[in-house]
């Protein structure tokens, strides 16, 4: 009678291939290098790479779809001398309507917009209020 179970040492490898990469203490590495959280976060589809314009200059920010308003304005501050408090960000959606950013549901929104649009980059606008 054939058996259907698999070889003891087929189930042996099965179980430490799983238990190396369920470990939650894996490191992240590519080719033996361990990476940043930047790269680990664009593997698994949370990174967001967003683009602004800010007067004359083009700022290419690296956020998450978690990420609020504060931590884009932290991001942005990294970038320039000044706050974008008093400042409209916006950006155009698919209908070509120029959409505001002033909470994180909308910054959400807008992440969602683009991942919907299957768009590999958030394109963005700062503008003084008028």
């Amino acid at each position: 009678m054939k058996s259907i179970l698999p070889a003891e040492e087929d189930v042996n490898a099965s179980t430490k291939f799983q238990q190396s990469s369920d470990s939650p203490n894996k490191e992240d590495t590519i080719n033996g290098a361990e990476v940043g959280a930047h790269v680990t976060e664009i593997r698994d589809g949370t990174a967001v790479i967003t683009k602004v314009n800010y007067g004359d200059r083009m700022l290419k920010l690296k956020l998450t779809l978690s990420s609020k308003m504060k931590d884009l304005e932290e991001e942005v501050a990294k970038r320039v001398e000044s706050s974008i408090e008093s400042s409209d960000l916006t950006y155009v959606d698919k209908e070509g309507d120029t959409i505001l950013i002033k909470c994180d549901e909308d910054l959400t929104e807008c992440f969602l917009h683009y991942r919907s649009s299957e768009r590999a980059t958030v394109k963005m606008s700062i503008t003084p209020k008028s």
